[in-house]
């Protein structure tokens, strides 16, 4: 609907219960979204949600129990509830997962009135065969269904048969931060970022450090991952060269602290680390998984390597350490990409076009 100021209401819902690339990217959008929109945000965490609000600091928010399944009746009336009272014009539900926001879902196909653009972040199966079901039915109701690259899209429309350009691609982009190049350092670091579960394959890094005697890797994030990579670290013999520091609070800092960025993913859409990382000008080294391709030129902005290969991530490290030029040209090309195709201004310009398509 259109709110008594004359703006379009949007809705903005999440049930992450912890921060990650999808909650990220939903920030920075809202954050560079034009003043056309009144928004709202609804989530089942304060933590995750508090984190958004501070991207877009005059938003309504609406914390909601999180949703038990679907005998959770009171989970799903609650959000129907307040569905209805805050009246979007535009939902838009931020699916980290094939299996997330059900109860979000639920709630706007209850709403009258409402416009729900679906943003799907990881090209997944569903496990339970009721989700796949859901999802299947739910995309008949959605005025839009987005993925973050090309490739995912493409996935998402395999598993649910649905016919090609059904689902819409609107790429991840980041905000701008200060550029800076990190010299090599007398031990060299490569690092990464990222929550530590299997989907983000550690343990290869882990294992790929074997082939990299001298060179020391920092991961930085918390999971539930921490025990068994400290293990496997001490099992292969590379205890001494690997450090799990944490969550980080300035992401650029930390990313230009390293010689090389390794993301040794099994499963991604399109990560906003990736992203972070060629901005920063940190040369990449990542799985050629997803839409990660889309971003990443092979040997030009960035070097490929397949999944869970260990001597090909290790291999493709070295060839970047042991190359400054081809490190500062890759650095310099994955830069230049990233700043004319993936920021956070020219997805919400993306985003503010399709919200004016599907409410015209």
């Amino acid at each position: 609907m259109i709110s008594r100021s004359g703006l379009t209401r949007l809705l903005a819902y999440t049930d992450a219960d912890t921060w990650g690339g999808a909650e990220a990217s939903l920030a920075a959008m809202l954050a560079e979204l034009d003043d056309r929109y009144e928004l709202a945000l609804a989530g089942t965490s304060p933590s995750v949600l508090d984190r958004i609000l501070g991207a877009r600091p005059n938003a309504e928010v609406r914390f909601l129990p999180a949703y038990g399944g679907k005998f959770d009746l009171g989970s799903l009336w609650a959000h129907v509830r307040a569905f209805r009272q805050l009246a979007p014009r535009i939902c838009l539900i931020n699916l980290r997962t094939p299996a997330s926001c059900q109860a979000g879902i639920f709630a706007a196909l209850l709403t009258p009135g409402t416009r729900i653009v679906a943003v799907e972040h990881l090209p997944i199966h569903g496990r339970s065969a009721f989700v796949r079901w859901s999802r299947r039915q739910a995309t008949r109701f959605y005025a839009a269904h987005v993925a973050v690259g090309e490739a995912s899209a493409r996935a998402i429309e395999g598993q649910l048969g649905l016919t090609e350009g059904a689902v819409r691609v609107i790429h991840n982009g980041v905000a701008p931060f200060e550029y800076a190049f990190s010299p090599v350092h007398p031990q060299p670091v490569i690092g990464t970022l990222g929550r530590l579960v299997s989907q983000k394959g550690h343990d290869v890094l882990v294992q790929a450090l074997l082939h990299l005697p001298g060179v020391r890797a920092v991961i930085a994030g918390e999971g539930p991952l921490r025990d068994d990579l400290e293990r496997l670290a001490a099992e292969v013999g590379v205890a001494d060269r690997l450090e799990l520091s944490g969550w980080s609070n300035d992401v650029p800092a930390t990313l230009r602290s390293f010689d090389a960025f390794v993301l040794p993913s099994r499963l991604e859409g399109l990560p906003l680390v990736v992203l972070e990382a060629m901005l920063a000008g940190v040369p990449v080294v990542a799985s050629d998984v997803g839409s990660v391709r889309e971003a990443i030129d092979d040997g030009v902005s960035g070097l490929l390597v397949p999944p869970d290969d260990p001597p090909a991530l290790a291999a493709a490290v070295q060839r970047l350490l042991q190359d400054p030029d081809l490190r500062a040209g890759i650095a310099s090309s994955a830069r230049e990409v990233a700043a004319a195709s993936f920021t956070a201004t020219t997805m919400a310009a993306r985003y503010a076009q399709l919200f004016e398509e599907v409410t015209a």
